[in-house]
């Protein structure tokens, strides 16, 4: 029943500069006497890009579809590359931080088969795990290894794993978890984790429709027992902040530890 929900998933797009070299995102542009660093969003949903300092300070450049923007301009004269990586680090996360609104009343599919009945291991607030801003709208189905996991919502594809097989009690499991990210057209995202070894049926940048078979249930990670853990969030800050969602027109606070539930 654990929330397997990891901080470095948030940096699934690209990692800091902290190897002295600029992001294989980033361009440098010549034209006449300047010299532009550029990226460009090539994803299919909104990304972010966060410049830190030497001295903290932060900017946040959001980018969403197709967009292009310039980090930094310098004339030819005082350009290097060196410079700019001893002095800044740079981090790039999908979504945008800045979202205020989405669809609070979006019906969601149940994340698995119709025709099937699966008790509820822990519901929201739930208090061994669900308990902070990460989890407190999770919800836990118990689920038998290899049992079918369907798209709540339709969306992008955004990170998965499968590549792990170990699964258990002890916290030390916690980064062994398979999992998949969505990316809905509202700016939210949902999470589907402790799927089996090589169970993911999706890859990144592929679009599901709702109710597409997405993965096989397992017990991976930092786990009591087999299961599928499910999370509606919101980017921000750098983090998915849990959310609460509607399924099929129930609050998911009614799903409560101990019950059964249809679909």
């Amino acid at each position: 029943m654990k929330l397997s929900f990891f901080l470095f998933f948030i940096g699934i797009l690209g990692l800091s500069s902290q190897n002295k070299e600029l992001p294989k995102y980033f361009n440098i542009v010549k034209n006449g006497d300047s010299v532009y660093l550029t990226t460009k969003n090539s994803f299919k949903y909104p990304i972010h890009i966060v410049i830190t300092s030497f001295s903290k300070k932060k900017k946040v450049k959001v980018l969403f579809p197709n967009d292009s923007i310039v980090i930094f301009k310098k004339s030819n004269e005082k350009f290097e590359e060196t410079e700019i990586v001893n002095n800044y680090t740079f981090k790039r996360n999908f979504g945008n931080p800045y979202l205020k609104r989405y669809d609070t009343l979006y019906r969601y599919s149940p994340p698995f088969k119709k025709n099937h009945r699966y008790k509820v291991l822990q519901g929201y607030h739930g208090k061994y795990t669900h308990n902070d801003l990460t989890s407190r709208y999770a919800l836990d189905f118990q689920m038998p290894i290899g049992d079918t996991v369907c798209a709540a919502r339709k969306g992008f594809v955004i990170k998965t794993e499968d590549k792990f097989k170990k699964g258990g009690r002890n916290p030390k499991l916690k980064p062994y978890a398979n999992f998949i990210l969505i990316y809905h057209d509202d700016g939210t995202v949902s999470q589907y984790v402790h799927l089996k070894h090589k169970g993911v049926l999706v890859k990144p940048g592929d679009f599901v429709k709702k109710g597409q078979a997405i993965g096989l249930s397992g017990n991976t990670g930092w786990s009591t027992e087999p299961h599928l853990h499910f999370s509606i969030y919101v980017p921000k800050n750098g983090k998915l902040i849990s959310i609460p969602s509607i399924f099929n027109g129930v609050s998911g606070e009614k799903f409560k530890k101990g019950i059964r539930i249809n679909y």
